[in-house]
């Protein structure tokens, strides 16, 4: 049931698989790897109402990753 109710949480967010990578970097600000429930509850409720500074983070690693998939093509593609 608690899984069914976070990836309905995640579909409400527009939040798919390959983002959630992303937001676990975002959410673990301290680097342990590891979050516990408030920070993540934290971090979705500042997403949820578009805090700019979680909101840049979160746009700032998506486009990261678009700009690294991108090099990955171009060097497949030129190989």
């Amino acid at each position: 049931y608690k899984v069914a109710e976070f990836a309905r949480c995640l579909r409400v967010m527009d939040i798919d698989t390959r983002d959630l990578e992303q937001l676990f970097n975002i959410v673990d600000s301290d680097g342990s790897g590891e979050i516990n429930p408030e920070e993540f509850i934290e971090a979705m409720y500042r997403m949820k109402n578009a805090d700019s500074k979680t909101a840049t983070k979160f746009v700032k690693h998506i486009v990261t990753r678009m700009d690294e998939d991108n090099k990955e093509l171009k060097e497949q593609m030129a190989g």
